[in-house]
């Protein structure tokens, strides 16, 4: 005589093949989700980081121009004027903004920004505030969510030599003081 009766010869291996099958969807569901959610999150990252230093890029830039002049004015409403026109440089011709494009990642994939001198202080101390905001951003969704790029202004302040601002640094001399750009 069978231990099982009547027509139950495969219930319970069809129940357990449900609950393994069912387990099993949920952990791959489960898997994947966090898996995509890292995958996102490492993708911000990475925008927020190409955004910040594309932010600081342009900080250095007028810092590396204004080294190689033979003499910086010693007004700072002088030294204003000359960082403006160095910022103007960065701008293509018909533009109001830096365009800072990424084509290994995606012609979507791209940021402008513009760049506004501001003289501190009414001294001459030597030092500007380069404010810097974001203006657009590619169609990628994931530029589009960042919140660096939603904050209007940025502040990045030099120190451009000499003045009592920045004592120790000489004619043509630039440093990076501090920076608010995220």
């Amino acid at each position: 005589m069978s231990a099982f009766g009547k027509g139950e010869h495969g219930s319970i291996l069809v129940l357990t093949s449900v609950v393994v099958m069912t387990s099993m969807m949920v952990t791959g569901y489960l898997i994947e989700h966090f898996w995509l959610a890292e995958a996102h999150q490492v993708e911000r990252s990475l925008a927020q980081l190409q955004l910040h230093w594309a932010r600081v890029g342009i900080a250095d830039y007028l810092m590396s121009r204004s080294r190689q002049e033979a003499s910086m004015p010693a007004s700072d409403a002088e030294k204003s004027i000359l960082l403006g026109n160095y910022a103007a440089e960065l701008v293509d011709p018909g533009q109001t903004e830096v365009k800072f494009v990424y084509p290994e990642i995606g012609s979507d994939y791209t940021f402008g920004i513009k760049a506004q001198i501001v003289d501190v202080t009414d001294v001459a101390d030597g030092l500007m505030r380069v404010d810097v905001g974001v203006f657009s951003v590619g169609n990628l969704e994931i530029l589009r969510n960042l919140p660096a790029a939603n904050v209007a202004w940025s502040q990045i302040t030099l120190c451009m030599g000499p003045g009592t601002g920045c004592p120790s640094l000489a004619v043509g001399q630039s440093r990076m003081m501090r920076t608010n750009t995220d």
